[in-house]
């Protein structure tokens, strides 16, 4: 009876589930730059963020790319 349920119940969900979808380059970008407006006021890393923008939105364009420009790095 518990099985049969179980089974119901997780059809009911996979039938009522919606699509989803990957975030792209523009929405890394936007929540790297929203995540950084996050951090505490005193936090060290504010000042670094603010002063290299450019460099955070660029690199979390491509967060899952691997390194992109052929960049390598020991570790």
């Amino acid at each position: 009876m518990i099985k049969s349920l179980r089974s119901w119940a997780a059809c009911a969900l996979l039938m009522t589930a919606g699509n989803g979808f990957a975030a792209g380059m523009t929405t890394h970008a936007m929540m790297a730059d929203v995540a950084r407006h996050k951090l505490p006021p005193e936090h060290p890393l504010i000042a670094v963020l603010q002063h290299h923008r450019a460099a955070l939105i660029a690199g979390a364009m491509f967060p899952d790319g691997g390194y992109f420009t052929g960049a390598a790095f020991e570790g």
